[in-house]
């Protein structure tokens, strides 16, 4: 918790509470978010805006003022004094008084965004201090910010942020060193103010393909050859320097670069060099060898296919666009190949589960085999729709571990492609789970597109759409790029045995195990044993024993870590995907009652809970997933007797158990646990007692505390040295926690 940001949260709340548009937000300390939008509203109400919204838009651009030191505007400076706290930048007092600390704290934020250090305050540098964007490198979790880019993110904003369009569009670029969508458009934006365009926007049209300069050993062309540097270094080829130098660095970067994306390799720098470096479609027109579509070939189709130039369609195994045996027939007699997709629902968020995963491995699978598909075909199953990097975190990697977990326990001699954007296809390439890359680089406005190269293993690469051919041999394509000459099968053998073994995993249930927030409390290992105090993993490490425990007894099941994410931060977060991914288990996420109720129902038509296992706080009616630990021990969430009703108990199996290692999980609420007097209508009830009660089944819980120093064993020292790297031993806890003294277990139904 940051002191400074709480004060701006509570100064924001004392003043702007019953205001048009302003919203409550939370005062816990933390940047987010709910603050900065609670600063741009906060800023729209002092500007006169109408209808405050927390986004800094056209009309909020145009009514602010540049503030400079001894402005009279006190709550503004409020304000910019909140948004720069926020940001970690220190104007040394939260007083509303725009003197010499505050503009040296603007400074320090101008230099590390590239720009001249006046100490004023305009309303592009407001923007971005009321914004989540860094301007210092990112290096920490799964970030790994690259100094190189933060230089090339620095000198877009020096050179181009003055530029209306730039700035209407774009803003100040984000100078933490990561390449993704503001850095992508701000050098296309760039190319075209060097063009001449008098109204760049971000597209790469007709205007920007005709004045692309050429360039190649020698040239003068620096401004050009500057930009063409940072797109070839943001690929991740490096052209040895960013001086504006077309020298042999940068020829032999742009022949890799050339090679790698299958242009005509010279070493110079046209059109469609730059189309491939700053746009993921590329050169749109360049024609392609594969095509996939959603029409029945027929030979007549084929024919002006194969007239084309084209040598292997994609075509679907299931679904509406399902390819018949006579259709695969007519493609190879024709003399063309096969690129076999699977879809039956790829195409939402929703779809991609864990369960499904395994329901689609072995419906590809059997659909291959039965076509007769031989060994060695990669079957590529789909994500057709723009997956958010969290989404892939959250839904896609999950899914598709389970599909990698399928093919490898049957067996089969078949192989796993993805198809999908570049972000999404290249992190499940790097987990594992895929060997090849269909990338729909068409959809050139997807998030996991824009600012993100092209796949290391990709594949094919679809560009665009178009019809080919007139009547009855007329069809609509996408029109793919190939990476390989000899893509797709050729032929099918029926009744081969390339499916492998018949998949052991039959009834699959899910296995949930879940970690409660404990707030930092700034203690050792040997303060918990000697003073009681509190370890901000204590519900991270007894469960990693757990999860170890359900993947070994329940090899075939679905283990889930679901995880209370509202007192760790992000380097935390990211090594509990780590660890997940140690131990083969899929992870999510919660940070609210919703959210956890979401959890435990999604999908239960299909897929049933087989166990639950909670490591958390609790009070008597209540499991605490979030207990701060400070001066007034507030529960940050609570999940008590009145949300059990949220839960469906149709989303369990008929065998279910659940172990609840909380405190006070079978402890009746009375009066002594209620301090308001609200909860009389439950007194006589225990959280045990009513989750049983409820149908979900059988239950465990303590009618007491629980004992969690008991988690490092008799060698604290070893377990000490153990919980160096990531703050938690990563083998999990040495023993369960167990019941205080005086206290039992209680079981449900007794």
């Amino acid at each position: 918790m940051d002191e400074m940001v709480l004060k701006t949260q509570k100064w924001l709340n004392s003043t702007y509470n019953g205001k048009g548009g302003y919203s409550t937000i939370p005062e816990d300390g933390a940047t987010g978010w709910a603050t900065m939008n609670a600063l741009v509203t906060a800023l729209q109400i002092e500007l006169g805006i109408y209808n405050p919204n927390g986004n800094f838009g056209p009309a909020t651009t145009a009514a602010f003022k540049m503030l400079v030191k001894g402005t009279p505007n006190v709550n503004q400076v409020y304000i910019l004094q909140g948004g720069l706290f926020c940001k970690g930048y220190n104007p040394t007092g939260f007083t509303g008084v725009f003197g010499d600390n505050t503009a040296a704290a603007v400074s320090k934020l101008q230099l590390n965004a590239g720009l001249d250090q006046t100490g004023n305050v305009n309303a592009l540098l407001m923007k971005s201090i009321l914004s989540m964007d860094a301007f210092t490198l990112l290096n920490f979790g799964g970030y790994n910010g690259d100094p190189n880019i933060r230089i090339i993110q620095q000198r877009l904003n020096q050179k181009y942020s003055s530029n209306q369009y730039f700035a209407s569009d774009i803003g100040l670029v984000p100078c933490d060193g990561i390449y993704a969508r503001a850095t992508n458009k701000a050098l296309l934006y760039a190319l075209q103010i060097e063009e001449g365009i008098s109204v760049p926007n971000g597209v790469f049209g007709p205007t920007t393909k005709s004045r692309c300069p050429v360039l190649s050993l020698g040239t003068t062309k620096s401004n050009f050859t500057f930009l063409l540097q940072c797109a070839l270094y943001c690929n991740k080829f490096d052209p040895n320097g960013l001086n504006g130098k077309y020298e042999e660095g940068v020829k032999m970067a742009v022949t890799n670069f050339q090679k790698f994306c299958c242009l005509s390799v010279d070493g110079t720098a046209g059109m469609q060099t730059w189309a491939s470096l700053l746009v993921s479609t590329g050169d749109n027109t360049r024609k392609g060898t594969a095509c996939d579509c959603a029409s029945t070939i027929t030979s007549d189709k084929a024919k002006t296919l194969k007239n084309n130039g084209y040598k292997a369609i994609g075509r679907y195994l299931t679904g509406k666009y399902k390819m018949t045996s006579t259709e695969i027939n007519t493609i190879f007699i024709s003399g063309l190949k096969i690129i076999p997709i699977f879809e039956t629902g790829g195409y939402e968020l929703s779809y991609f589960t864990p369960y499904q995963g395994i329901i689609d491995a072995k419906e590809a699978i059997q659909v291959a085999h039965d076509f007769g598909f031989n060994k060695g075909t990669i079957i590529y199953f789909t994500v057709d729709f723009d997956a958010l990097d969290g989404n892939v975190t959250s839904s896609v990697l999950p899914y598709f571990r389970e599909i990698y977990r399928a093919f490898s326990r049957t067996k089969t001699d078949y192989k796993i492609g993805i198809y999908g954007a570049r972000n999404v296809c290249s992190r499940v390439a790097a987990e594992g789970y895929s060997c090849s890359s269909f990338v729909c680089d068409m959809s050139s406005g997807f998030s996991g597109n824009l600012g993100y190269p092209l796949p290391k293993d990709w594949t094919i690469d679809q560009i665009s759409t178009v019809t080919l051919g007139s009547g009855s041999a007329q069809i609509e394509i996408d029109n793919n790029i190939c990476s390989v000459d000899n893509i797709g099968e050729s032929n099918i053998t029926l009744n081969n045995n390339a499916s492998g073994l018949p998949d052991p995993a039959q009834k699959v249930l899910e296995r949930i195990v879940v970690s409660g927030s404990e707030y930092d409390c700034k203690v050792n290992i040997f303060d918990v044993i000697k003073l009681g105090k509190r370890y901000k993993y204590n519900f991270i490490e007894p469960a990693i024993n757990e999860l170890k425990k359900f993947r070994e007894q329940y090899p075939y099941d679905i283990v889930t870590w679901l995880i209370s994410s509202i007192a760790y931060d992000y380097s935390d977060l990211e090594n509990f995907k780590d660890t997940a991914k140690k131990l083969q288990v899929n992870i999510a996420f919660f940070k609210d009652t919703t959210e956890f109720a979401s959890y435990i129902n999604r999908n239960r038509d299909k897929c049933k809970i087989g166990n639950i296992t909670i490591f958390s706080h609790g009070i008597p009616g209540s499991i605490e997933f979030g207990y701060d630990q400070g001066a007034d021990l507030q529960s940050k969430l609570s999940f008590n007797i009145y949300h059990l009703k949220d839960i469906k108990a149709s989303s369990f199996s008929p065998d279910v158990f659940t172990q609840l290692y909380c405190c006070n999980g079978a402890t009746k609420v009375d009066s002594s646990s209620d301090e308001t007097g609200l909860l009389k209508d439950i007194y006589g009830k225990s959280m045990a007692g009513e989750w049983y009660s409820s149908g979900f089944g059988k239950i465990r819980a303590a009618n007491g505390k629980t004992d969690y120093t008991v988690i490092f064993g008799d060698d604290v020292n070893k377990h000490a040295e153990a919980q160096k790297v990531k703050g938690y031993c990563e083998n999990g806890a040495v023993n369960y926690p167990i019941p205080s003294p005086g206290v039992v277990w209680i079981d449900f139904p007794s």
